[in-house]
Order: structure tokens, then sequence, then C-alpha cells
């Protein structure tokens, strides 16, 4: 009778056993990604520990310098660009499908770590007499966001010319050792500049093309070698769509709740 029961119990542990070995294992679910707005992206730079271009479009970057990565708005490590204004960016070679006409939208969210005149993006040759076509910079001064070539043509103009935004009220501020983001927009007939979420400069243009300006690259973080501007502090999420972007769309990538 003891024998009995002796196998009954080994038998009833044996296939307990079996039970879990063949129980499948269940991979955690990994959170939903938040939507991203692609209609239109010609060129996504997230960071993510690289400079590739992840709009599908193969725009890669290169580094110039000495440049890192740092910490996200959400906390991640890793995920932003870390500049330190020592004449270190990003460089991007041009491509057909960065040279706009009619109508262009240009996202950023930046850390700037001192209050001074920073580019945040810019097209234009490396040398400082070169051809330039947009730039979209910040000033702590009179902040000067925008400049776009007009009349669809190129120019050696100095930077400081007629094609410029400023902020319309000077009560809005570029926020030092915190995220901001910013929107430029060009639709034809005015240049909008969004900061934070608010509106800060609108400017009706006498032209209704930009300059395409073949061959003048991308500087992320840097204008160009006699005026460098170089940016101190973190990049993320860099957009350049060749469409105008809805206030919705607008708000909730400067939220975070759509990348």
């Amino acid at each position: 009778m003891r024998a009995k029961l002796f196998s009954c119990i080994i038998l009833l542990m044996l296939l307990s056993c079996k039970k879990q070995q063949s129980r499948p294992i269940v991979p955690p679910t990994d959170p939903v990604p938040a939507p991203v707005v692609q209609d239109g992206l010609v060129a996504y730079y997230p960071f993510n520990g690289n400079v590739k271009d992840e709009s599908g479009h193969s725009l890669d970057g290169s580094i110039v310098g000495n440049a890192s990565f740092g910490t996200d708005r959400g906390g991640d490590k890793g995920r932003s660009l870390q500049l330190n204004g020592d004449l270190s960016y990003v460089k991007v070679n041009d491509d057909i499908k960065l040279q706009f006409k009619k109508k262009m939208t240009l996202y950023v969210e930046f850390f700037p770590e001192t209050a001074y005149s920073y580019m945040l993006l810019g097209k234009r040759e490396i040398q400082g007499g070169g051809l330039q076509s947009w730039r979209l910079a910040i000033n702590f001064v009179t902040p000067v966001a925008l400049g776009i070539v007009k009349g669809g043509r190129c120019s050696t103009h100095n930077v400081e010319s007629d094609w410029f935004n400023t902020f319309s009220d000077p009560a809005y501020r570029v926020n030092v050792n915190q995220w901001n983001c910013i929107f430029a927009v060009f639709d034809g007939s005015t240049q909008t500049i969004y900061l934070n979420g608010q509106e800060v400069s609108k400017q009706t243009t006498d032209y209704s093309e930009m300059a395409t300006c073949e061959q003048t690259s991308l500087q992320i973080g840097y204008w160009c070698d006699s005026l460098p501007y170089s940016f101190k502090g973190r990049l993320d999420e860099v957009r350049i769509y060749d469409r105008l972007l809805t206030a919705d769309e607008r708000n909730k990538l400067c939220q975070g709740t759509i990348k």
C-alpha cells in the first residue's frame, strides 16, 4: 500500500514538472508606440544613439567634431544629440528632397545650456562667403528665428538681411536649461514661428519661392566656418517636412503625444 502511494506521488510530481515545462513563454508586451506624423516627412533625426535619418529617405548625417548622445526630454539616456559649443555638429549632404521651393516646416526640440546666439539648423555652404538657403537660429537678445533667401534664388548676402523673423513680443523667451520646441514654417506667402506651442512671429513675404541652393549641405547645430554659432546643449527630434502641419499635429508633437 505504501509503495502504491509513493508511486502515485512520484507520478503526480512528474506530470506537474512536464506541465510547467510545456507552458509557453509569453514575452512582455511592449508599450504601444506613439503614432508618427509621416505624411510629407522628408528627413527625421531622433538621435537614438546615431545620426541616421529615420524618415525612410536615407538622408543620414555624419558627425563633425566631438558630438555625443545625451538624455532626451523623457529621461532616456543616449537619445538626444549633445553638442558642447566647440564647433562640433552634424552634417547632411544635399539632396533634391531638401531643395524646397513652395512649402517647408522645420521642427526641433532643444535644450540650451547657456543664453547665447545659437544655430539650430542651417542649409548653406560651409565656407563663410558661400551660398545659403535658409537657417533656423536663436538670438537671446533679439530672438531671431527663421531666415529664408527669397525669390527662389541663392544669395551670398549676410545672414542679417531682409529675410528673417524676430519675435513679435519681447515676453516670448527661450527657456535655458529646459527643453523647448520650435516650429518654423514657410507657406509661399508667410514665414511663421511657433515656440513652445505659441505663435511668436509671423511675417508676410514679398516672394513665393524659396532658394533651392544646390550643393548647400544641412548643418545641425552649426552655420558656417566664419560664423559658426555652435550650439551648446542638446538637440532632438529634428524633423523636416515639405508641407504645412496642422495646429493639432504641431501641438501633439510639442506635447510628445505623437512622434
